[in-house]
């Protein structure tokens, strides 16, 4: 005896590609962030003028080399996080925590 899944009998009769999608709705991280937007700004332009951060934007883009030898050894504090890594719009983030610039940082 065989028993048919209930999602084989529930299929979407709406064809429409439109429709399909429109209940998704896609959070920034940074829509999150109680920072103001000067504020945002400074950390985007420190970001872009540090070296290191240039350097792990490089990584994140092109990916990592294969030995923690093969880095600048400013960036070790990096490697064990490497994979959690990423960029969003223009600022980078350990999962959703914020990476601050060396020049901003107290």
């Amino acid at each position: 005896m065989y028993i048919a899944d209930t999602l084989s009998r529930a299929y979407i009769t709406d064809n429409n590609p439109d429709s399909i999608g429109s209940e998704l709705r896609i959070y920034s991280i940074t829509e999150r962030f109680s920072v103001t937007p000067g504020k945002l700004q400074v950390l985007k332009t420190a970001s872009h003028e540090d070296e290191h951060f240039i350097d792990l934007k490089r990584y994140i883009a092109h990916g990592w080399p294969k030995y923690r030898s093969n880095i600048s050894p400013q960036l070790y504090a990096y490697w064990n996080v490497r994979d959690e890594i990423h960029l969003e719009d223009d600022l980078l983030f350990v999962d959703e925590r914020l990476i601050v610039p060396a020049s901003m940082r107290n």
